[in-house]
């Protein structure tokens, strides 16, 4: 039975939540927290500049839970599930966001809200972080 597009987000954000939640306890309240964050800033910075400061905040091999979410972002906007009419096969997404038009930007930008709905709430059910 094929799946719908809404069990497509939620099992791919079921993985990356899982993966966090093998992490030390620091990082999965710092990963929960960059999550409940994030569309409140896609949708006062857009989700160009989102990205970016996520991507920002990698130092050097050492893992950051903006950096993490940043990649499992990109893993649904770059996944030919997500329904995205993407003119780029740039790999990097902020190649991709930079060279489409408007209308694919409000795609991926709605794609990312949708995503990051179903890892809000995995990340509060499962991660380490206090109350919601």
């Amino acid at each position: 039975m094929a799946k719908t597009l809404e069990q497509k987000r939620a099992a791919l954000a079921w993985d990356k939540v899982k993966e966090i939640e093998g992490k030390d306890e620091t990082l999965q309240k710092e990963y929960r927290s960059a999550v409940l964050k994030a569309p409140a800033m896609i949708m006062t910075n857009g989700l160009g500049p989102t990205l970016a400061f996520l991507r920002s905040r990698k130092e050097g091999n050492k893992e950051k839970a903006e950096d993490i979410l940043h990649k499992h972002i990109s893993a649904w906007l770059k996944s030919p599930d997500a329904p995205i009419s993407w003119t780029s096969t740039k790999d990097d997404i902020m190649e991709r966001i930079v060279e489409e038009d408007s209308i694919v930007y409000r795609q991926a930008t709605q794609e990312a809200l949708m995503f990051i709905t179903w890892l809000k709430r995995f990340a509060q059910a499962r991660l380490k972080g206090g109350t919601p």
